[in-house]
């Protein structure tokens, strides 16, 4: 269980031209997020599926995860989920997504947030100016669902070492697992 450095983890992601007006640097859009998550997973060792199906209830129907990362030999176990979402995302949303988080019962739980939207502009910014990983975290707590989440701008994983650590606790997190 090593991290394969792959030349260019970042490559081709992100570095946009704007429509009008600055992009925060290193900020992505919706694809691209999804890109580097695939390609860290991938570079981690880890199974990498997107649109995992959950099911909330008997009389519901399935709800997909955006991304997974599985362990190998044991596919069927989320180490990572990620839920990719605008860093505007709608309070309902942030509930839905706890919601398919507890079924999936993985080891971590990450809202991915990206800035760009699909016509390289700049997504709304929060009216309060609050950063929105914490705003993620607040609307997470008042849902009280008792899971655990961990929200990270585009602009934190793109950074260097930023996915980097999310990997390296999936591995750690898998280890402990192995071990028992």
């Amino acid at each position: 269980m090593e991290i394969k450095k792959r030349v260019g983890l970042r490559d081709g992601l992100g570095d946009y031209l704007p429509r009008r007006g600055e992009l925060p640097k290193n900020a992505l859009t919706l694809h691209d997020l999804g890109e580097l998550i695939r390609r860290a997973g991938q570079d981690a060792d880890f199974i990498v599926e997107s649109e995992f199906k959950v099911s909330l209830d008997r009389d519901r129907l399935a709800k997909k995860i955006d991304w997974v990362w599985l362990a190998r030999g044991q596919e069927l176990k989320p180490i990572v989920a990620f839920e990719i979402e605008g860093r505007n995302v709608d309070p309902r949303s942030i509930a839905a997504d706890c919601m398919k988080f507890k079924k999936c019962k993985a080891l971590i739980n990450v809202f991915a947030l990206f800035q760009v939207d699909h016509d390289r502009t700049p997504k709304p910014e929060i009216p309060n100016g609050q950063l929105p990983e914490d705003r993620v975290k607040d609307w997470v707590k008042k849902y009280k669902q008792g899971v655990q989440v961990e929200a990270y701008r585009d602009e934190q994983l793109m950074a260097s070492e930023g996915i980097e650590r999310l990997q390296t606790s999936a591995l750690n997190k898998l280890r402990k697992i192995l071990k028992k």
